[in-house]
């Protein structure tokens, strides 16, 4: 998975060919998700902590609309479609917890902050 990274980023469509056609068993994609799912909490912390926030580019929602259509063997328009209620359903999720979070902040179960 790790290998397919740079090629993502270079020629995207032929990258998702690859990864699509490949056979990976569970253990081999496992360590490269962690390694990879850890990358953005480390360099947010230490991104935020010397530079401060600000707005990311789009690559990632670039990546899903190039490469659902791809995965899928289905026409880009259909893929646009798709990708499109992926981020829709994404975001709901999102939403979601945000409004879990403050129901139960109004119950009293919010965060105790020590000094």
């Amino acid at each position: 998975m790790i290998n397919h990274i740079f090629g993502l980023l270079i020629q995207p469509v032929r990258q998702w060919q690859k990864l699509k056609d490949e056979d990976p068993s569970v253990t081999k994609l496992l360590f490269p998700i962690i390694l990879l799912a850890a990358i953005p909490p480390v360099a947010g912390y230490f991104g935020t902590t010397t530079q401060g926030w600000r707005i990311g580019a789009g690559d990632p929602v670039m990546l899903l609309y190039i490469g659902i259509p791809v995965l899928m063997e289905i026409p880009k328009e259909r893929g646009f479609m798709f990708s499109t209620a992926i981020l829709g359903f994404g975001m709901v999720g999102l939403l979601g917890m945000l409004v879990v979070t403050v129901l139960l902040w109004g119950v009293g179960l919010e965060p105790i902050l020590a000094h």
